[in-house]
């Protein structure tokens, strides 16, 4: 009976094969050692460190004393289905260092800054200082926005100084000892000039999306920020082959209907502001989702093609924004607006008093060093900015980008809520509710809940190829598949039994 439970698990090739390997690697003692096995695992992409092999070793031992493993622990060892779970270990227990009230804390700090950073925004444009209106400095704004965005460098940093033991492991953990030299094996790391891609995409994307605000009230305008889900499913289609299925489609034309909603609501109503150039705005702020969109797909491809922590990749992006940004803002300076058409000069140029230019960074300082408001408007949109990526790259680590996605539609309420309710506003920046504001606002919520499946449609289709459907498909497959080979193996011993018994006979 012994004999066959032992070899139940496997059959007579992998068996010959794992004998084969032990053969080569034993020592005198008939054992392997952990060095010898740490380098069996490696050969065969299972990737472990010397401790962490160790630690496997320990575990089928069930012996925190032995350092070596016989011929039937090491069969166990080999078919471990999931030996690459003790790499995954160390991450693991960090993504548990937070408790679940530090993740609310994480999500509350989240809905804060992401409010902030429209808000901030916002009242920074309609803030009077030296007698101007700061509305035309959307520029030097998104100047400002990746110096928010380079801040992630600074917690990056401290991350980095605070993990550095583990961090030295893992390095460690990546050279392969052979028998007579050592082969390093180290993941593809991204060079600091590639992150200037998705840094121009954010330049473009972010000042566009900061001028649309000008002629946007803020609770309209972020709701069209929705818009960015569709340009990033059609960029992931044709750039990164993502495959996108039946109900991430039907999202998107919920979507595409709520905008339309929202979009019709604001020009009969011509926005709370007044603004006769609704139009134009809502074209500027979807164009600028056009971008983002470009944004998230290199920013995509490179975190999955690199070895690049998130947080320093938006350090390294905040970095080459603002290297761009300096040049930029000169450029600018020079760029004279007193042809350009009234709407576009009010809304998109700064009068400094001397003439009107497309934006005048000197200027900018100018009324910022003169306005109590605007310091403090200016200082909470940069650390907004510098806490919003920090808490949302938290939540996405420690819980999942589902919960992200839930607390971003969450911001949207808070900031019609806060421009419907405030009342120490400037008159030009309050907001008057509608009821077809909020219709569109339910729409759109509903499409994006469909796409990123927090809700999920049960029928004509749309829940099969759900990521929680297709686990389960491959899981059953797989389950299938055992079944199938236990099966075969129980008729091939009951074949070998037969024949024993005929040998007998």
């Amino acid at each position: 009976m012994e004999k066959k439970e032992e070899k139940e698990p496997i059959n007579e090739e992998e068996y010959a094969k794992y004998k084969e390997i032990f053969d080569k690697y034993k020592n005198e003692s008939n054992v392997i050692s952990e060095n010898e096995v740490n380098n069996i695992l490696n050969e065969c992409g299972r990737k472990t460190t010397l401790k962490q092999t160790e630690e496997l070793i320990k575990k089928i031992n069930q012996d925190n004393e032995r350092s070596t493993i016989d011929f039937n622990n090491f069969v166990k060892l080999m078919k471990t289905e999931n030996i690459e779970s003790l790499e995954k270990e160390e991450d693991k227990n960090e993504k548990k260092t937070l408790t679940n009230c530090q993740i609310y804390l994480f999500m509350l700090l989240l809905l804060i800054t992401g409010s902030i950073n429209t808000t901030a925004n916002k009242l920074q444009q309609n803030t009077i200082s030296l007698d101007v209106k700061y509305a035309g400095h959307q520029k030097f704004i998104t100047f400002c926005m990746f110096n928010g965005e380079l801040l992630c460098l600074l917690f990056y940093w401290i991350k980095e100084g605070r993990f550095a033991n583990k961090k030295e492991e893992k390095s460690e953990a990546l050279i392969t000892e052979g028998d007579n030299n050592i082969e390093e094996k180290k993941p593809k790391k991204a060079k600091i000039w590639y992150f200037l891609f998705p840094a121009l995409f954010d330049i473009l994307g972010s000042t566009i999306s900061s001028i649309s605000l000008s002629f946007l009230p803020s609770s309209i305008y972020q709701m069209f920020r929705g818009a960015v889900i569709i340009f990033t499913c059609s960029s992931s289609i044709i750039f990164l082959k993502n495959k996108y299925y039946r109900h991430h489609f039907f999202g998107i034309f919920i979507v595409v209907v709520g905008l339309v909603i929202v979009g019709l609501n604001a020009v009969i109503n011509g926005g709370s502001n007044g603004g006769e150039n609704i139009g134009f705005g809502i074209f500027l702020c979807v164009l600028s989702q056009a971008f983002s969109s470009g944004l998230m797909v290199t920013e995509e491809k490179l975190l999955k093609g690199f070895e690049t922590p998130p947080l320093k990749a938006v350090g390294l992006e905040g970095m080459w924004g603002v290297i761009c940004y300096i040049f930029l803002l000169f450029i600018f300076y020079f760029i004279r607006c007193e042809s350009w058409p009234d709407f576009l000069k009010n809304g998109v140029c700064i009068n400094d008093k001397e003439t009107i230019r497309f934006e005048n960074a000197i200027f900018a300082v100018k009324q910022i060093w003169d306005s109590s408001l605007l310091k403090a408007y200016l200082s909470l949109y940069v650390l907004s900015i510098a806490f919003f990526n920090f808490s949302g790259l938290t939540i996405s680590k420690n819980v999942s980008s589902t919960a992200r996605t839930i607390v971003d539609t969450l911001r949207t309420i808070v900031i019609w809520l806060f421009f419907l309710t405030m009342p120490f506003l400037p008159e030009d920046t309050k907001e008057t509710f509608y009821w077809l504001q909020l219709l569109g606002f339910l729409v759109l919520i509903l499409g994006s809940l469909i796409y990123n499946e927090i809700l999920v449609i049960p029928f004509w289709g749309f829940a099969d190829n759900t990521k929680e459907a297709i686990k389960k498909r491959k899981k059953e497959e797989k389950q299938k598949e055992e079944l199938e080979k236990e099966l075969e193996e129980g008729k091939q011993e009951e074949k070998e039994e037969d024949n024993k018994k005929k040998d007998n006979e």
